[in-house]
């Protein structure tokens, strides 16, 4: 609902307005408009006499409030602004001085007032106009906004309302009870509850008829009920009841006369079943047609079943309730219209985002079937390209199309389709087997985006990804469960599928993450992570001449913890810190275990950014490697290049002062980083470690064999060994051998494996 509607419906809901004499009711009307339209003077006029003049019987001037209501404006002198009134619901002009609409009124009224712009909305009752609601804008021109439009209708209609009680209330005792109409229709009612309360309020006032509120019918020929009255009535009755012609029923007369028609007795045409009507003890049919701006919106019609007579009183009473029916069933559409436009894209017709919000809710909601919710989160692959290279309305046609197989994919699969921004779409499917066939689910909906589609001239096909998550799996509610698909969609713009389940143990951005954080921090305490060892080899002889100690986490509940997921997460929350000092001291407790079973080899660790911007960090590994009782030279840092270059100069002073201390260093990832040569050769270093990107394919791919003997002929021209890592084949292994490389490690040689396998490991190594 707009904020507009919204400000019209809480004054419809304020009862003191309806209690109100009509000109304070109309005065606050005009200090909303004031306020909401922002404009210098606001007013309603009413017609006097026989339609032929108008008086302003309300007006408000900004800054001063409510001010005498004065002035007379009279048909005659001014007929092309009342042409123009008769002709629109809303006048809005911009420039009023010059537009034609109201030059009548330049000389007369415009200029001595110092007007320059109108915004006024005619107050109509059965199409007919009674009055306008007059908005003015001083000293300059200016344009009107929709909102500003909508407002003045609606504050339009709540003085058509007003008015019409203002006239109820000079009704006899009969006509008062029709004054509790007007409060309860302009509530947020459907149309259905609206006929419903409708035939309330008649049956109230004669609780002998038989009554039936109807609306037009996908037919133009008919009428189809919304809501009837009729206890005792045979079903066959009923039935006859549920639609109506036009041609042959008293209300089909009335609206066509667009009055009230009553027929009794032997002109009785009841329900297209007159004979039966009378049998039925129906005396008099009443048809009361519903208009709205000269146009049957509605209508309905009464079975007097008794003797009473129903004289003019009783028709006048009808002809009020009608036009109170005719404004709230009106406002009832326009609601509805509103809440379908805000939730539903004006491109494709599909719910957007806020209807996937609510219906999650409902889905979700207390009484729900607790069934799980699979979301397929969908969006082409470069769409700006082909929107700036074929132009808004072809990109726009492309997206309706793939809109009709992203809807017809969704009934297939018994949920529903949803456009959510730009050329993203959504599908939700409340079926508990769906969550197990995702994947499939998500690559038959790519393969179906994927069929050829005609646009401009040109076939085109769409490349496509799709990000999947399902509740309760990935998630408590509904924004989790967008929030996860929005992270698996981002994923799979990476994968070379083009689609990805959402997985909590990658994601490191969620509320999930949070929780991760306390467990890692209270898995560091219990000493519940472990480090496992894979060994490095000196390829000339094929010693063992080292190891990597590999950090693993077993969590309680996930299961292994890939080491990306919760070092992410580490460093987003500080942890790394405390983290590598754990490693460090477990590394050097295994380094002890080593040399008990004869292993003098040192242990590398990986050393993050946040060490190497910590000038504490040297001290705190000098302490370690003291109470370890071991020499310096059992650890080796391995060190990123991204993490040198994070911050050079203050890394440079930790690295010497590391290697002050004795212990090794080493370039891990070497050539996937932006490192200077001028900036490495000033580093006390050991090693370069290249890349497993570049030695897994070394044995069919030349441009790795180039790089790797280049990176080997730098290394060893800056003094430094090389490791190879990723090393799966005895062929790579020898190849290595060739270019010149030092040491590998990799599958090939072994795994990471807990100390005590790796200790049975190294004594059975040839």
């Amino acid at each position: 609902m707009t904020d507009t509607n919204a400000i019209l419906l809480r004054l419809s809901k304020d009862e003191s307005l309806w209690a109100a004499p009509l000109v304070g009711a109309l005065d606050t009307l005009l200090a909303c408009a004031d306020k909401n339209i922002d404009v210098d003077t606001a007013s309603v006029w009413q017609f006097a006499g026989k339609g032929s003049q108008m008086v302003c019987i309300a007006s408000y001037v900004r800054g001063l409030g409510v001010v005498p209501a004065t002035g007379v404006l009279d048909a005659v002198d001014c007929p092309a602004y009342f042409d123009a009134m008769n002709g629109h619901r809303v006048l809005a002009v911009d420039d009023a001085q010059c537009d034609p609409r109201t030059k009548d009124l330049t000389e007369s009224y415009l200029k001595p007032n110092n007007v320059h712009a109108l915004l006024d909305a005619t107050i109509r009752r059965a199409g007919k106009m009674v009055g306008v609601l007059c908005c003015e804008q001083r000293n300059t021109s200016r344009g009107w906004g929709l909102a500003e439009i909508d407002m003045a209708r609606g504050l339009a209609d709540l003085a058509g309302q007003l008015m019409l009680i203002s006239e109820l209330r000079r009704r006899d005792q009969l006509q008062s009870l029709l004054l509790s109409l007007a409060p309860e229709l302009g509530q947020n009612h459907t149309e259905k509850q609206l006929a419903e309360l409708a035939l309330k309020k008649l049956v109230q006032l004669f609780p002998g008829i038989w009554a039936a509120f109807y609306r037009p019918d996908p037919d133009p020929g008919y009428l189809q009920v919304l809501s009837y009255h009729a206890p005792e009535a045979p079903p066959a009755y009923v039935n006859a009841m549920q639609k109506v012609h036009l041609d042959s029923s008293v209300l089909g007369i009335a609206i066509r006369e667009r009055r009230i028609v009553a027929i009794r007795d032997a002109g009785l045409i009841q329900f297209n079943q007159g004979e039966q009507s009378k049998a039925l003890g129906v005396v008099c049919s009443i048809g009361i047609p519903l208009m709205h701006d000269e146009v049957a919106i509605g209508g309905v019609i009464i079975g007097v079943r008794s003797q009473d007579v129903i004289g003019d009183d009783e028709l006048a009473a009808f002809s009020l309730a009608s036009t109170s029916f005719a404004v709230a069933l009106a406002n009832a559409r326009n609601v509805h219209e509103l809440r379908h436009r805000a939730l539903h894209d004006s491109l494709t017709g599909l719910p957007n985002r806020d209807k996937l919000q609510q219906d999650i809710e409902h889905l979700t909601g207390r009484g729900s079937s607790g069934s799980e919710l699979t979301m397929l989160l969908l969006n082409v692959k470069d769409f700006r390209q082909i929107n700036d290279t074929l132009g808004r309305g072809s990109a726009d046609r492309l997206l309706q199309q793939l809109a009709e197989r992203v809807s017809a994919f969704s009934r297939d699969m018994g949920g529903q389709a949803y456009r959510l921004v730009g050329d993203e779409f959504a599908v939700l499917v409340s079926v508990g087997g769906l969550v197990v066939n995702s994947r499939a689910q998500a690559e038959l909906l790519q393969k179906i985006a994927a069929d050829p589609l005609d646009a401009a001239g040109l076939t085109l096909i769409l490349r496509t990804r799709i990000g999947v998550a399902s509740l309760p799996l990935h998630g408590a509610d509904g924004y989790e469960l967008l929030r996860s698909a929005d992270t698996a969609l981002a994923w799979a713009a990476t994968d070379v599928s083009g689609i990805c389940v959402y997985d909590l143990l990658r994601d490191t951005s969620g509320p999930r993450s949070l929780e991760m954080v306390a467990e890692l921090r209270l898995a560091l305490e219990n000493n519940e992570l472990t480090l496992h060892l894979q060994p490095k080899i000196s390829i000339l002889n094929r010693k063992l001449v080292g190891c990597e100690a590999l950090l693993r986490w077993v969590h309680p509940r996930f299961g292994n913890v890939p080491p990306t997921s919760f070092i992410a997460v580490a460093e987003k929350a500080d942890l790394m810190g405390l983290l590598t000092l754990w490693v460090a001291k477990r590394a050097l407790q295994h380094a002890c275990e080593l040399r008990a079973a004869g292993l003098d080899i040192s242990i590398a660790i990986n050393v993050s950014a946040h060490n190497m911007v910590d000038m504490e960090f040297p001290r705190q590994l000098e302490s370690l490697i003291a109470q370890s009782g071991l020499d310096a030279s059992a650890l080796t840092l391995e060190i990123t290049e991204t993490v040198l270059m994070s911050d050079p100069d203050r890394a440079a002073t930790v690295i010497a002062d590391l290697a002050a201390l004795g212990l090794a260093l080493d370039i891990d990832d070497f050539g996937t980083g932006y490192s200077s040569l001028a900036y490495l050769r000033r580093l006390p270093l050991k090693s370069l470690k290249i890349d497993r990107a570049f030695v897994m394919e070394l044995t069919a791919n030349l441009q790795d064999v180039h790089i790797v003997r280049s990176t080997v002929g730098l290394a060893h021209g800056l003094g430094l060994s090389v490791i190879a890592e990723g090393v799966e084949d005895e062929a790579t292994l020898a190849l290595l051998g060739e270019l010149g490389c030092d040491m590998a490690q990799g599958f090939g040689i072994g795994r990471p494996q807990p100390v005590s396998d790796f200790i049975t490991w190294a004594k059975q190594w040839p």
